[in-house]
């Protein structure tokens, strides 16, 4: 199908920013994101799953931060507390400015559907979402569908992150640990 297609080129161009296409631990993570963001117009399923895809790598940034990760075991932390731990522990200078901003819209977005059945400001802050992701760099395809956007807007935010985590994994970005 083309739309599909399309949607493959676009997810590559967004995974592009995971570099190092050798690591498996990179390939690993765009693999996992293509087996579980759904290729569906089911826009409370794309945010459900793609919220739990980005949970997943902020889990992991803050692990690498930490000096001792399993005293974090069992926490019950939400996510607005791990993207702002997860800032507050990377700094402002190690990720785009933006990102932060676009993990906020995940939030609202993920809430929206997460405790209202049939929301009337779901278009809207679906809209708000993709312009805080996708919209950043100006590629959002105001003729695609809005899943399609959603799911591309995801794949942008995800390969952001995963880059980082790679980074700060090799080495290239050191963990800042701090001493008490």
């Amino acid at each position: 199908c083309v739309g599909t297609l399309r949607l493959r080129r676009r997810l590559t161009l967004a995974l592009g920013l995971m570099t190092a296409t050798d690591d498996q631990i990179v390939n690993a993570r765009r693999e996992r994101f293509r087996a579980h963001l759904p290729d569906s117009d089911d826009l409370a399923l794309i945010t459900l799953k793609g919220h739990l895809l980005v949970e997943e790598i902020l889990d992991d940034i803050i692990a690498h931060h930490c000096k001792n990760p399993t005293a974090l075991a069992g926490s019950r932390m939400g996510f607005q507390l791990k993207a702002q731990l997860a800032r507050a522990l990377v700094g402002d200078d190690s990720l785009p400015q933006q990102l932060w901003p676009m993990l906020d819209a995940l939030r609202v977005l993920r809430n929206e559907l997460a405790h209202k059945l049939d929301s009337p400001k779901l278009e809207k802050v679906v809209s708000k979402f993709i312009a805080a992701t996708y919209g950043a760099v100006g590629q959002v395809d105001q003729g695609a569908p809005v899943a399609l956007n959603l799911r591309l807007s995801m794949g942008y935010m995800y390969g952001y992150l995963a880059a980082y985590e790679y980074r700060v994994r090799t080495g290239t970005v050191p963990p800042k640990l701090v001493d008490a």
